[in-house]
């Protein structure tokens, strides 16, 4: 496998783990009744997100040589997306049930987890020699 196709798998794995981690930090313990809002969030999310992320170049940049530019990018694309999760969330059905705080947390962990990620390799890389 490539290594942009590693950093697009990784990024796409942390955004889409995101979605249950926010409905978690938001419900606590009362989760199992909102796997169908989960569900819908995924399901609208994961393509949502691999787009934006193949279409924005993010698997392409650097990760080795982050900088506070890659990290203000990063963050315009989960805003963006989380923007259209939010309002996506918005017109469905009545019978689904998905907290309006949820896409907002989503977003921040997902900032947290992919930036997390990248700090991680400019650190490994910079240790490496």
């Amino acid at each position: 496998m490539r290594r942009i196709q590693v950093k697009f798998a990784i990024d796409l794995v942390l955004w889409t783990l995101a979605t249950p981690l926010a409905f978690l930090l938001r419900l606590e313990a009362s989760v199992p009744a909102y796997w169908e809002g989960i569900a819908w969030m995924l399901a609208i999310g994961v393509p949502l997100k691999a787009l934006a992320l193949w279409w924005l170049g993010m698997p392409r940049r650097s990760w080795h040589r982050l900088g506070l530019y890659d990290l203000f990018t990063l963050g315009v694309v989960v805003g963006g997306v989380s923007l259209g999760l939010a309002i996506a969330t918005a017109v469905l059905p009545s019978d689904v049930v998905v907290p309006r705080s949820a896409p907002l947390i989503e977003a921040m962990v997902a900032a947290l987890l992919l930036s997390g990620a990248r700090v991680a390799a400019r650190v490994f890389y910079e240790r490496k020699g």
